[in-house]
């Protein structure tokens, strides 16, 4: 009995620990604290399948000597190969291995003529399985306190720690891994804040998924900036209130085709601020995420100064630039379209010339400037 509760003793204290190092070390410790072992060594698996030696307890000399050793794939093989099987234990006594190979650290410890002493090469060895089966190390343990090799009930405790160390081993495993995704996406979360708060450009999320489909849910000072409004104004209010969008089937569909491919969509709308006045913005929509819990990003800038441009570009283009009126190319697009209506129609329509006689005289009495400005007035 007293074996047994040492050995609930050191599994409950094994299963404790937080992280994989934590696990390993605890594991090593609870053979030597609680199982009887002078030294236990743990050589940890990897995904590329070699061994490294994780944890050693019981002997300062055997931890220098074994610390981080890194062993390939079937170390354990050629002596597996001459063990003898006690459950999922492999024993390799001294007696069968090759005359003058030793492998790893040896005790000092005297040899005894006892058959059933434990010999400094006696090798005793505890394979350690996740839940799926998998085997994650190789626990190895020397050095029995009463100096003898283990009988059935020792073998037992053993084999059953092994069991319940390979099941707390894949725990902290996974523990890590989530531990690592963790601080991976706070990492992430926390360059995106850094990228958002500080970019030149607006910078907005929106909800694009469920009830709050729509809802600005983040902004950044330039977007406060570029718009006008306050971001306590902007979070939780609908984007498309502060929107003028004269296609807002074309703005779905578009949306709905960037979903289904993760791409951008590029936009260009009139927003009202706070004071009425409106203004363009321009910029890309992203969708981010998966699932039911997609966001929009949106960035933007103010393009007012260049809409203003082009449509001062296109007036005069199709206008006379000393009396503003239709040239000349809008006066033949507007009679292409006037004709056109007429022949839908049916309904007659009318053009009209109008002709300034003996101008001439203006320009030749007062000049051509003089002639110019009779014209725009």
């Amino acid at each position: 009995m007293t074996a047994v509760r040492r050995l609930y003793e050191v599994s409950a204290r094994m299963g404790a620990g937080r992280s994989l190092a934590e696990t390993l070390q605890a594991v090593v410790d609870g053979v030597v604290d609680g199982l009887g072992f002078g030294i236990a060594v743990l050589n940890l698996r990897h995904p590329d399948g070699k061994f490294e030696v994780i944890a050693v307890a019981g002997s300062p000399e055997a931890r220098e000597a074994l610390l981080g050793t890194v062993s390939s794939a079937d170390i354990f093989d050629a002596e597996f190969a001459i063990a003898d099987e006690w459950g999922r234990l492999r024993f390799v006594p001294h007696e069968r291995l090759p005359e003058g190979e030793v492998i790893g650290w040896v005790p000092d410890l005297p040899v005894s003529d006892d058959p059933a002493a434990w010999h400094p090469l006696d090798a005793l060895f505890a394979p350690l399985y996740a839940p799926d089966g998998e085997l994650v190390g190789m626990l190895a343990v020397d050095l029995p306190e009463d100096q003898r090799r283990p009988g059935p009930i020792h073998r037992e405790l053993l084999e059953i720690f092994a069991t319940q160390a390979g099941l707390a081993i894949e725990k902290a495993r996974l523990t890590d891994q989530l531990l690592a995704e963790k601080a991976r996406l706070e990492a992430s979360e926390t360059t995106f804040r850094m990228v958002f708060e500080g970019a030149g450009n607006g910078m907005a999320t929106v909800a694009f998924d469920g009830p709050e489909s729509g809802r600005i849910l983040r902004v950044n000072d330039a977007f406060c900036r570029i718009t006008g409004y306050a971001a306590d104004q902007l979070i939780g209010a609908r984007v498309l209130d502060f929107l003028r969008d004269e296609e807002p089937a074309q703005t779905r569909q578009e949306l709905e085709k960037v979903a289904a491919g993760n791409g951008s969509y590029r936009f260009e709308r009139i927003f009202s601020q706070p004071t009425g006045h409106e203004i363009w913005l321009g910029g890309t929509a992203a969708i981010v995420g998966a699932g039911r819990a997609r966001i929009l990003l949106i960035q933007i800038d103010d393009v007012t100064a260049r809409k203003d441009a082009e449509r001062e570009l296109r007036h005069h283009a199709a206008h006379d630039p000393l009396t503003g009126l239709a040239n000349r190319r809008l006066l033949q697009h507007r009679f292409a379209a006037a004709l056109e209506r007429t022949r839908a129609t049916g309904r007659r329509g009318a053009l009209l010339f109008c002709d300034l006689n003996h101008f001439k005289l203006v320009n030749d009495g007062y000049g051509h400037e003089a002639g110019d400005r009779a014209l725009q007035e």
